[in-house]
């Protein structure tokens, strides 16, 4: 997306919305989930930067499209997803309960901002990076998406010298790591429920899960009757505490097994778990024992060769895969055949 915005960006007290509420200033892009998405000018400012712009190139299942072909979508478009619902949702609550709860512009850019940066930190490989590459190279790794993606916002910000005041960042960073083990204690006061937005720690009914649950069963080719607009509709603060309609039981219910099944047939397939295991091939992995997992993050962000998608090793997970089949079925059959193959076919 090209630079469209040259204004500042901070959200004090008295700062006017005014022009991102007005559509004919914002940017649209169309989404195969959501339809139409309005990037507010002052968003920009984070999508523009090569920081946000390698989510293009990070996988959102990672090795995952080896046996689905139709999972290549991005951590990109899920972002920009999870920004769309994130306003979509707070702007719900301030219709029907602005001026009980309290909720500012303000409030409203803060919760978007998070939905946009929440998965900036992603390493290569998506979650492979996380769960099985680092624990391979560094022993006992305390590692994690959530805190690298709040290390990556505050460099965003010093890299590209974004004017955007503390308190800003202090929530957005909060709203990002809510779900997490680095999550902080809030008060009524401070309007907990918009820390459940984004990152439900509470319960996990949140917005990044209504995005990935639709986004993968589709790019999957998998079936989903969850239809979260139904709880978007309904949900309603009492107390601190996002809540729902007792009749919605069932569509959370949806959300949670969907997400089951999708662990079930997907996320752990045997084949996706093979493929896994041999994206990085063994003989390689000395070649990273020095370094960490911000210098591997670091170096991609900044345009480096570490680590990328197409260092994947394809001849290895197609052996990996012909094994599989021979010690499961008795045969061995090429199921996904590299180049290389393909010629000697011909």
């Amino acid at each position: 997306m090209g630079a469209l915005c040259d204004d500042v960006l901070s959200f004090p007290s008295n700062y006017s919305f005014a022009s991102s509420q007005d559509l004919r200033f914002s940017k649209h892009v169309h989404d195969n989930v959501h339809g139409s998405i309005y990037l507010d000018p002052i968003f920009l400012k984070f999508i523009d930067t090569e920081q946000f712009q390698r989510l293009r190139d990070l996988k959102q299942l990672g090795m995952a499209h080896m046996v689905y072909p139709g999972a290549v979508h991005s951590r990109f478009e899920h972002s920009l997803g999870v920004y769309w619902l994130a306003g979509e949702a707070v702007h719900k609550l301030k219709t029907q309960q602005g001026n009980e709860l309290g909720i500012d512009r303000f409030d409203m850019q803060t919760v978007k901002l998070a939905g946009l940066l929440h998965d900036i930190g992603h390493g290569p490989y998506s979650h492979l990076f996380e769960r099985e590459f680092l624990p391979k190279v560094l022993n006992a790794s305390e590692w994690s998406h959530e805190q690298m993606s709040v290390e990556m916002v505050d460099h965003i910000v010093d890299e590209h010298h974004i004017d955007i005041d503390t308190e800003t960042m202090k929530k957005v960073k909060e709203m990002i790591l809510a779900s997490s083990k680095y999550a902080t204690t809030k008060s009524s006061r401070e309007k907990r429920f918009l820390y459940d937005i984004v990152a439900n720690g509470r319960n996990g009914i949140d917005v990044d899960k209504f995005d990935y649950i639709i986004r993968d069963c589709r790019a999957c080719g998998l079936g989903c009757n969850f239809q979260f607009q139904r709880l978007m509709e309904s949900m309603r603060v009492m107390g601190d505490e996002i809540c729902y309609r007792a009749k919605d039981y069932l569509t959370i219910h949806k959300l949670f097994a969907t997400r089951a099944d999708l662990y079930r047939t997907v996320y752990t397939h045997a084949k996706v778990k093979f493929c896994n295991e041999y994206a990085v091939p063994k003989d390689k992995l000395e070649n990273f024992k020095n370094i960490t997992a911000q210098d591997i993050v670091c170096s991609q962000k900044n345009g480096g060769m570490a680590l990328r998608e197409e260092d994947v090793v394809v001849e290895v997970i197609s052996e990996a895969f012909e094994n599989f089949q021979l010690k499961t079925y008795g045969i061995k059959a090429q199921v996904h055949a590299t180049p290389e193959k393909k010629k000697r076919r011909m």
